[in-house]
């Protein structure tokens, strides 16, 4: 069963990864379910070799050392079943960091290979403002192309999907929209779109070709494609003019504004027009390039942070599995404790003896889990490359945290374990049945 589920999470992340098929990233994730249970049920197979190499430099502590390992090896289907939590939880944190991490490293090379802007005005949260902002900028000197961005929700072949409506006359002054065929300013014409190549090869859709697209307002409106571009990290998949934006949505907010300053002004003089502007616009915050930068990571940051604490949480409930398993293999070790102490092994080695025998245990779970969430976390990177995500990037030094973190939570579940061993007397243990 185990090799079944193993096997069949992992061709559904192949066909998510290299498949032809709707939904990728959705793919992959149900991939990774089954590959997770899988691997679960297949760990007593390998748990026997991994706890030997954990635990190889345990032998350097003596006899204490070697007991322990060999403790934690002996019965690889109970150590597995043990560490099967950790490894669930830690791989489920392990692949969360890599994402987020990832997503920012995405974040910020988006940015830095799109942005031309000088400066992004957004508000608290992305929500939408007022588009009389950008029209008192465009009447400033100091800019030399303001350039509002719109977003709203439409129905492309059945399925929900964000548009953007921008200005084809200073767009491409503020971002860069690399074209496969066509331009930005052929959006100047009524009733066109431009759309990404991810989605125009998937229907099959090239230039002249009609696309239908419902509006809330209007209904369906067949719009002209004249242009797909190879970059949506910026834009999305769909992007129309905004006097197409204005013809079809009813609501006329912007999302963002980038302004780009005139030549010969510094970027202090042009800062001081936008907060003169913006000072009656309360909801609106200016932000260089840097700041902006810093307000998408700090977005991420908050999301990352409240399902970290959900799945440290996790982790730490898997801890006190390790402590009941620990606590059954001493009463069912009893007599074995109590031989132990009757060739001479004092009361200290026993409980050192539990304690390596428990952090072998966590460290298994923890490499096990690791390793899976470094795996997940790539080919959801890999699902996602089409949406911007562009670049693996891998938190080492959270992962080294992760790994002590485990090794850690084995030696705080030892400790009622290891001390109850340690107190057993020898007579009694020796005629325990």
């Amino acid at each position: 069963m185990g090799g079944s589920l193993t096997a069949g999470g992992v061709a559904a992340i192949a066909a998510g990864l290299f498949g032809d098929v709707p939904h990728p990233a959705a793919i992959v994730g149900l991939g990774a379910s089954f590959t997770f249970i899988g691997v679960a049920v297949l760990s007593p197979f390998v748990a026997r070799p991994l706890a030997t190499a954990i635990g190889a430099p345990a032998r350097r502590l003596g006899m204490t050392g070697r007991l322990g390992q060999e403790n934690a090896k002996r019965n690889p289907r109970r150590t597995a079943s043990t560490a099967a939590a950790l490894m669930i939880g830690l791989g489920l944190v392990v692949f969360v960091s890599v994402f987020m991490t990832t997503l920012k490293a995405s974040a910020s090379d988006t940015l830095d290979e799109t942005l031309r802007a000088d400066f992004i005005l957004s508000s608290s949260g992305f929500q939408p403002f007022s588009p009389g902002i950008a029209d008192a900028l465009s009447e400033r000197d100091e800019f030399a192309a303001v350039s509002p961005f719109r977003q709203a929700g439409v129905r492309i072949g059945g399925g929900l999907t964000f548009i953007a409506g921008v200005d084809e006359t200073t767009v491409d002054d503020v971002v860069s929209v690399p074209m496969e065929t066509g331009t930005t300013a052929a959006l100047a014409e009524p009733g066109t779109i431009l759309i990404h190549k991810g989605p125009a090869r998937a229907r099959g859709l090239e230039i002249g070709d009609e696309l239908p697209v419902r509006f809330a307002r209007t209904g369906t409106q067949e719009l002209t494609i004249v242009g797909i571009y190879t970059d949506n990290r910026l834009l999305g998949d769909y992007t129309i003019s905004l006097e197409e934006y204005r013809a079809n949505v009813a609501e006329q907010l912007d999302y963002l504004v980038f302004v780009r300053k005139a030549d010969g002004v510094s970027l202090e003089q042009a800062r001081a027009g936008l907060e003169e502007v913006a000072g009656e616009f309360p909801n609106v915050e200016i932000n260089d390039q840097a700041q902006f930068k810093e307000e998408q990571d700090r977005l991420i940051d908050q999301v990352f942070g409240i399902v970290l604490v959900l799945l440290v949480l996790s982790v730490i409930i898997s801890a006190f599995g390790i402590a009941n398993t620990l606590a059954l293999s001493i009463y069912e070790r009893v007599r074995e404790l109590g031989l132990l102490r009757a060739v001479g092994m004092q009361r200290r080695q026993i409980g050192w003896m539990i304690v390596i025998e428990a952090v072998i245990v966590s460290l298994l779970g923890a490499v096990l889990g690791i390793a899976i969430g470094l795996l997940f976390g790539w080919a959801m990177q890999q699902a996602l490359s089409d949406l911007g995500v562009s670049r693996l990037a891998i938190p080492w030094g959270l992962l080294v945290a992760f790994a002590v973190i485990a090794a850690v939570l084995g030696l705080v579940a030892s400790i009622a374990p290891s001390i109850r061993a340690s107190r057993i007397k020898v007579l009694e243990a020796i005629s325990y049945e």
